[in-house]
């Protein structure tokens, strides 16, 4: 699959806010706040718009931007012929595939693919500029990194992407040799911008096997997360070209899961108090 560009979701602040932030910003607040902003909530009235589907009656939604745009994906009403997964079912086996889209002003649009059978919208920015990932060869599993504006899907990098600011900078993960071991290639947190590609790498003096890029802002600074080498997952932020560990709470790992765009907001990071080693 290859990852591509939309918009992503936002905060009433300026940027899309984790549980975790909430949860710091609420107990900040007095027991009075808090009990009036409850009451104000209870008071208030919300409406649920379903987002239709591209034919099969499922829509999955990832990203929303400040318009209210949304990406994610959804599946096909026609049902495909794929090679069938289990070697004891004789066949023939079909699925019905899901593809990124837009929606806007309440009208879906289907993005396509990059040649392959599926595709997913991650992120939108306020240009309505879509990033995700979508397959390239049809029957194979290849991957790559994608960027949709005005309707037309590009290739960027094998591996997905996952969000994108308003300059158009966007950050993801893919497979990447190793700086120094170009032997060993591993999934590995990079940026795109204007047609280059800048690995961010592994975790310096501690990385294992891989890196994964979550969020970026308008000043280009990425958050995401790796594992060192206890394969303990720890969450990072990278500026001004260096990856910086953001340490935990006490426990062994950390993961980074907020999000600004704002050209002036600083990433929102989360850590867990885990024990438990990365998967691998």
């Amino acid at each position: 699959m290859c990852a591509f560009t939309r918009l992503t979701n936002r905060s009433p602040l300026g940027g899309q806010v984790s549980t975790g932030g909430r949860i710091i910003l609420a107990a900040l607040l007095s027991a009075g706040t808090v009990a009036a902003m409850a009451a104000t909530a209870l008071a208030s009235s919300y409406t649920v718009t379903g987002l239709g589907s591209l034919g099969f009656g499922t829509t999955v939604a990832t990203g929303i931007n400040a318009s209210g745009e949304i990406t994610g994906r959804s599946y096909l009403g026609t049902e495909v012929q794929i090679p069938c997964s289990d070697r004891r079912h004789k066949g023939p086996c079909f699925t019905h595939p899901g593809h990124a889209f837009l929606w806007s002003n309440g009208t879906m649009t289907d993005l396509g693919t990059l040649g392959g059978l599926e595709s997913q919208g991650n992120a939108i920015n306020d240009l309505g500029e879509v990033v995700g990932t979508s397959g390239t060869t049809p029957g194979s599993t290849a991957e790559s990194t994608a960027f949709a504006d005005n309707g037309v899907m590009t290739a960027i990098d094998p591996g997905d992407a996952t969000a994108i600011n308003d300059s158009g900078e966007i950050a993801g993960e893919g497979p990447f040799a190793v700086v120094g071991t170009p032997g060993d290639v591993f999934e590995q947190a990079f940026t795109y911008q204007n047609g280059t590609t800048t690995v961010l790498g592994l975790l310096p003096g501690e990385g294992d096997i891989f890196t994964a890029a979550s969020g970026i802002n308008g000043s280009g600074e990425v958050i995401g997360s790796g594992d060192n080498s206890q394969s303990y997952e720890r969450a990072w932020k990278y500026q001004n070209g260096v990856m910086t560990d953001v340490g935990t709470l006490g426990g062994r790992g950390s993961t980074a899961a907020g999000r600004s765009w704002g050209s002036r907001k600083p990433v929102a990071t989360r850590t867990t108090d885990s024990s438990t080693p990365a998967g691998r």
